[in-house]
């Protein structure tokens, strides 16, 4: 994490500690060696993957077991404002009304943000990951 703006209101970039081609059981063994000795402030992305609420919970009790302690689940998500509705995953057409006026919100780091407000590289590496 590297802090950026003035000293009353910092900002944060996220560095990712390991790469996202690793399968997510040797990136949580890594990421969970790596925690202990950052102090906190990096959060490691789960794919979320439209798993069932039970499925996580499973999922959360395994990685706290292998020692992972700061993690959040990223599932990218697709608000359609001609209907109101919200879908999982990246859309560019609304499965309900048909509009082509999708709003993507994703996690960038520990927030949610538009992903027409993220860079291009940030963008690109995103879309690899889910295409």
């Amino acid at each position: 994490v590297i802090a950026q703006g003035e000293r009353e209101t910092p900002y944060y970039s996220h560095i990712p500690l390991t790469s996202g081609d690793l399968n997510l059981e040797v990136r949580v063994e890594v990421e969970a060696r790596l925690q202990p000795l950052l102090g906190g402030g990096h959060l490691t992305p789960i794919p979320a993957g439209g798993q069932p609420a039970r499925t996580l919970a499973r999922q959360t009790q395994s990685l706290c077991e292998a020692g992972l302690r700061f993690f959040v689940y990223d599932q990218p998500l697709a608000y359609c404002p001609s209907c109101g509705r919200t879908f999982q995953g990246f859309k560019v057409k609304c499965p309900r009304c048909g509009s082509l006026n999708i709003e993507v919100y994703a996690r960038q780091s520990a927030c949610y943000l538009p992903v027409r407000w993220w860079t291009s590289k940030g963008k690109l590496e995103t879309l690899k990951k889910v295409g």
